[in-house]
């Protein structure tokens, strides 16, 4: 992994990571945004807080958190 400081943002270079979420892509009908979030939480193995419904279709897959009774 490579990764570089830009201001307040952190740019990495990763492979597995860019494949993920290109398969996150193909099989869901999700934005860019969304699709490179759910992606990046998974490959944190972090939790997904949203409100956006469009994530029910990786809950199994991206571990999420509902807002406002999801």
């Amino acid at each position: 992994v490579d990764i570089a400081e830009v201001g307040p943002i952190t740019l990495f270079d990763d492979r597995e990571f860019a494949l993920a979420a290109a398969h996150l892509k193909a099989r869901h009908r999700m934005v860019y945004a969304d699709y490179t979030a759910a992606a990046l939480t998974r490959h944190l193995a972090a939790t997904l807080v949203t409100g956006d419904t469009d994530f029910r279709q990786v809950e199994g897959i991206v571990s999420t958190e509902w807002m406002g009774g999801g």
